[in-house]
């Protein structure tokens, strides 16, 4: 389609003009056709191996008639582990592959671009930290989430042996194997790790809700009552977000990483989209614990969406009658931006109100005023006793007389 073609090269020239960067992602999966064409999806989709060979014509087009202004490629982006088979899991990893050589043996000396996948890798945690098997079905999704395309490009080569021990007590061995020439080709296909992030599950292994148990992998999904939600039910976890990224660097090495997606639902009649407020900003403050304190090598943070247009009830901003309005989200990320951080330099002085004198003299007393309270009233107690003993005793004594 010359016409789409043009409209992109055009897009793409112009964010460059703007100094924009451009990260183009080849393949997304949608309705309708999983996002192939429909000569391709009548043919089988991705369960058909013929259509990683059509990729890999599709990404030798895109990188001829784009790379000129592109220097970030997502293969594919947020491929639905939890939707797919694991037949057309294999044929997705050797398209990505063969795209990814491709661009390395033609197209990387000229145009110096970075090519890898985007994953999308929400956190599992264990309903209860102190059980072992709710950390063992924790780790299991994990791997079949994640791991089932990562480890075969970014760790072993082959697919994770939590995943295939898991398979085999199950009795159902639709896992395929990786040939020698499979595995040299996919393995180490990369230049980064990528991933979208959007929320945190909770997961037990005894079967409470059969409506949110997963009979498959044994595990029961739930949700912390005390945790945020969106309207359509997505918590809001911060945290998970810095605990995924230790995760992946744990089992994958010190690599470059990109959080590419990173966002949340409000509800659109709302005239403060108050919870993307929230959200944002405190997701942003865990990518920053993670580069900061934990040494996260994360190179770039994209926020999730752009506007409601593309990303129903999920942008910064609204479209109506043909115009974009941006909601108070846009403000306060651009403040985030614009700042380098969270604190700007008319919000320091809140924060310092004013030079402390340090009394070397009262230091003692000012760090340990409960427990001079505490002896104080022993004191006073001890004399009371005292005087009322001395009291009664002569009291007594007159009484005697």
């Amino acid at each position: 389609n010359h016409t789409v073609l043009h409209f992109y090269r055009c897009m793409i020239s112009e964010l460059v003009h703007a100094n924009i960067t451009p990260v183009v992602a080849l393949w997304q999966p949608a309705a309708p056709h999983q996002g192939l064409p429909h000569a391709l999806a009548k043919h089988g989709a991705w369960e058909n191996p013929h259509t990683a060979l059509a990729f890999a014509d599709y990404a030798n087009l895109c990188f001829k008639e784009l790379g000129h202004w592109v220097n970030l490629w997502i293969t594919m982006n947020e491929p639905n582990t939890r939707n797919m088979t694991y037949r057309a899991g294999h044929h997705l990893l050797r398209a990505h592959a063969l795209a990814w050589h491709l661009y390395d043996d033609k197209f990387r000396a000229a145009q110096k671009g970075k090519i890898s996948i985007a994953l999308q890798a929400d956190w599992i945690e264990p309903a209860c930290p102190f059980s072992q098997n709710d950390k063992e079905v924790a780790e299991r999704v994990l791997e079949f989430d994640i791991g089932w395309l990562a480890e075969p490009i970014f760790g072993s080569g082959d697919y994770p042996r939590v995943m295939r021990d898991w398979l085999n007590q199950k009795n159902n061995f639709l896992l395929p194997y990786f040939t020698e020439d499979e595995k040299k080709l996919v393995r180490g296909s990369f230049d980064f790790l990528a991933v979208s992030h959007y929320t945190t599950i909770l997961v037990d292994w005894e079967k409470e809700d059969p409506m949110k148990y997963n009979d498959y992998l044994e595990v029961q999904e739930m949700t912390d009552i005390t945790w945020l939600n969106s309207p359509s039910q997505v918590a809001v976890v911060p945290w998970g977000l810095r605990k995924v990224l230790n995760w992946l660097r744990f089992k994958y090495g010190d690599l470059p990483m990109y959080v590419t997606a990173n966002g949340i639902d409000d509800d659109p009649h709302a005239e403060q989209d108050s919870l993307r407020i929230y959200y944002i900003k405190n997701y942003v403050n865990e990518a920053l614990k993670a580069y900061v304190l934990d040494d996260i090598n994360l190179c770039g943070y994209f926020a999730y969406s752009l506007s409601d247009r593309s990303a129903p009830k999920s942008g910064f901003y609204r479209y109506a009658a043909n115009q974009f309005e941006p909601k108070p989200s846009m403000k306060h990320y651009r403040k985030i931006i614009d700042s380098n951080g969270f604190l700007g330099s008319g919000t320091l002085g809140r924060f310092c109100p004013e030079e402390y004198t340090v009394c070397t003299e009262c230091g003692f007393f000012q760090t340990r005023k409960s427990l001079l309270v505490f002896i104080s009233f022993l004191v006073f107690t001890f004399i009371i006793s005292l005087a009322l003993i001395f009291h009664y005793s002569k009291k007594g004594q007159r009484s005697y007389k």
